[in-house]
């Protein structure tokens, strides 16, 4: 069953870094893709300085659980994306609600989940 929960993470630590590569080296697509534009050149570099640095750094951490999984590495990526849906659910209390954004909401809280045991397991 510990492969099943390697295979899970070791499958995000791929889709992180394939997100965080495409902020860094087209975040005009990968931003339009998520339904965000930069407005301006301060938002132009958020995009691969935040959302980029956010998925590699996410990535890394994961790889860090898998090779080290006594370590408190896979909880913490569970805060991160937890934090985000979070931020998620407030933004649906306040306004409209997309189906990709409930989308993107149910992949975080999923995600988070299966880190939690994830770490529970292999540790």
């Amino acid at each position: 069953m510990r492969w099943v929960y390697r295979g899970l993470v070791a499958a995000m630590v791929v889709l992180f870094a394939l997100m965080g590569a495409g902020f860094y080296f087209d975040p005009t697509v990968s931003a339009a893709r998520i339904g965000l534009e930069a407005m301006n050149a301060t938002g132009a570099n958020a995009l691969p300085g935040d959302l980029g640095g956010l998925f590699i750094g996410m990535a890394l951490l994961l790889v860090l659980g898998l090779r080290r999984p006594q370590a408190a590495w896979l909880p913490a990526v569970a805060v991160l994306l937890g934090t985000i849906a979070v931020g998620r659910a407030i933004g649906f209390a306040r306004g409209p609600m997309s189906d990709e954004a409930m989308l993107f909401f149910m992949v975080e809280v999923v995600s988070v989940a299966i880190l939690l045991l994830a770490h529970r397991r292999l540790s």
